[in-house]
């Protein structure tokens, strides 16, 4: 397998060059180490379950758990060169095809009311994705406008934006 991946990555083409970056870390960091000595044609299913069984325990070098996006995105590197390898003729099919992992949660945004500006100032707290719509940015004292009108949708997100309404 070892030799199959870095020869797959050397020749893939038209990769722009955070794909091609992102793939030789897949390979060098995850898919080498734990596949690397499975010969290509005698790689299981099995084998990948254990390989993504092992980076789910692990910790990135901040001290988390590898996210499951993440585990997707190596799967998904993983399965570009298998797909190759089973165009080439080299197997005749690709075993990480029916490989589960656990869901990736999405982080949905949430606007920053008075209380959510409030509990970021005492505790730093604060969510993954944040929409700052102006709100609670001119309805603090010493700023002018108190109240906002949403001129751009329903809900806050790119390209949207807020007026001021008149007093």
């Amino acid at each position: 397998m070892a030799r199959w991946l870095r020869c797959w990555l050397q020749t893939q083409q038209g990769l722009r060059p955070s794909t091609r970056e992102g793939y030789a870390d897949h390979v060098r960091l995850h898919l080498v180490p734990y596949l690397g000595r499975i010969e290509l044609a005698q790689l299981t299913a099995r084998d990948i379950s254990r390989m993504f069984a092992a980076l789910a325990g692990r910790r990135t070098r901040y001290g988390k758990p590898i996210a499951p996006s993440t585990l997707h995105r190596i799967r998904a590197t993983l399965r570009a060169a298998l797909n190759a390898a089973v165009r080439e003729g080299l197997i005749a099919a690709d075993p990480a095809r029916m490989i589960r992992l656990p869901a990736p949660s999405r982080p949905y945004p949430q606007v920053w009311t008075d209380r959510r500006v409030a509990a970021w100032r005492r505790e730093d707290e604060r969510p993954t994705v944040a929409v700052w719509t102006g709100y609670a940015a001119e309805r603090r004292p010493g700023h002018a406008g108190s109240t906002w009108t949403w001129t751009g949708g329903n809900w806050p997100s790119t390209g949207n934006w807020c007026t001021p309404t008149p007093d």
